[in-house]
């Protein structure tokens, strides 16, 4: 048995560089097929026993026969996504510029489907016979019934990756400019399922009949269970694609960034971790380290899933816009057994170094600031807008010209003659005055 992994090449607009398609035994490179240019989207059709691969450079799809590509079939412009139908034999490949999708039977194109515009992920649903198809810009999901659209269903903003779950027959895309999963349920849109940063990568886990959801913005995974997130994983930066392994149960995330992969173990028991914070201000965003795993909130709540044991955490100081934020306990261990665990953190502002107490609005682009400690105003210089603004509390009693061009920077008050002197960067002068 072997896996297939497309290897996809770049190159500038018009090139011709191959890539290439590895293919996997156990741990074990068997070969690397040369294929089109950018391979992408692959697929496995169990009818014929081969092996599809889109070329997004070369717009075709190499066919491949165990280590020998067989055909190399045209179909429209930059074709990504690709799924096989069992029902019908038929291979369905998304064309994301030529807003089409190509039906392949065999070696041969048997029709080209008008969807949506930028179709970029296709699945299929074993239940019904159909085949959904993402299309990024529409902001919808054309549902294919052989060779033909029978409905055009509206989700998120734009739909990327598609997966189908077989447990409870809902097909489940990942929205990644509205941050949330549309579950269909035949052509109906039963659940919009928040979700973290840009979502793209879904994967159906058979085994504990969960959902997973990459999430490329927040660096996670969501577990979805039905239509509500059962949990959230941290993992590498930029995750993308995801894969279910049902011989060991695990499922496995594809880090872009990172250049490494998460193996998320689903035969151990996972349990919610809650952590609850009280003492920030509304909207704070807040972090929490646990079991080397970070994830953030701007909610008072951040939740991980974590197998029975006992975990350290670490929760980071909180900059607020008025004073530093210190949580109490900073670290510590939570002890998973059975059943969610729940940890509180409580912050405390540290205002011996003082408090923002007032906003004041001055002149344009403020530089130097001095305190004339005779009359007890600050002075700023508001460079932009050749002035100086004087201050006092948090009002502002006058607003001083300078002259056109002056662009006033330094200030400086000289305790001995009462004067106030402002540097002027645009005259190469220094303006002195005891009158302000």
């Amino acid at each position: 048995m072997y896996v297939a992994v497309s290897n996809y090449t770049s190159c500038e607009p018009g090139c011709v560089r191959p890539g290439n398609v590895s293919l996997i035994v156990g741990t074990n490179v068997l070969a690397t097929v040369p294929v089109g240019n950018g391979p992408f989207g692959v697929a496995y059709d169990s009818g014929n026993g081969y092996v599809y691969v889109t070329n997004l450079g070369s717009n075709n799809v190499s066919v491949i026969n165990g280590t020998i590509v067989v055909a190399a079939v045209p179909v429209g412009v930059n074709p990504h996504g690709v799924a096989y139908d069992s029902g019908n034999g038929y291979v369905y490949v998304a064309n994301e510029n030529s807003n089409n999708v190509s039906v392949i039977n065999g070696t041969t194109v048997v029709a080209t489907i008008p969807v949506g515009n930028l179709p970029y992920g296709v699945a299929y649903d074993s239940g019904n016979g159909y085949v959904y198809v993402a299309n990024c810009i529409s902001n919808n999901v054309s549902v294919i019934d052989g060779t033909t659209v029978i409905a055009t269903v509206p989700v998120g903003n734009c739909p990327l990756g598609v997966a189908y779950d077989s447990g409870n027959g809902y097909v489940y895309v990942a929205n990644q400019n509205s941050n949330n999963v549309s579950a269909i349920n035949e052509t109906t849109v039963v659940a919009a399922v928040p979700v973290g940063v840009n979502p793209e990568g879904v994967a159906y886990n058979s085994g504990n009949g969960y959902v997973y959801v990459t999430n490329m913005g927040s660096n996670n995974v969501s577990v979805i269970d039905g239509t509500t997130v059962a949990g959230s994983i941290s993992v590498g930066i930029q995750p993308e694609g995801v894969a279910y392994n049902s011989g060991n149960g695990d499922v496995y995330v594809a880090n872009f960034q990172s250049q490494t992969v998460s193996v998320i173990s689903t035969t151990k028991p996972l349990f919610l971790v809650t952590f609850t914070e009280t003492g920030l201000p509304s909207g704070s965003s807040w972090s929490v380290i646990l079991e080397g795993l970070s994830n953030s909130s701007a909610t008072p709540t951040i939740t991980f899933l974590q197998p029975n044991g006992t975990h350290s955490y670490a929760v980071g100081r909180v900059t607020g816009y008025a004073a530093y934020y210190y949580p109490s306990p900073s670290s510590g261990s939570v002890t998973v057994n059975g059943a969610p665990s729940n940890v509180n953190i409580s912050f405390t502002a540290n205002t011996k170094a003082g408090t923002v107490i007032a906003t004041v609005p001055v002149g344009n682009y403020p530089v130097g600031a001095a305190y004339n400690s005779g009359n007890g105003y600050v002075y700023v210089a508001n460079s932009v807008s050749n002035s100086v603004s004087l201050i006092s509390g948090t009002t502002v009693v006058a607003t001083v010209p300078i002259g056109y061009g002056a662009n006033p920077f330094g200030v400086a008050y000289d305790s001995g003659n009462g004067y106030v002197y402002v540097s002027n960067n645009g005259q190469n002068t220094v303006s002195v005055t005891s009158m302000w």
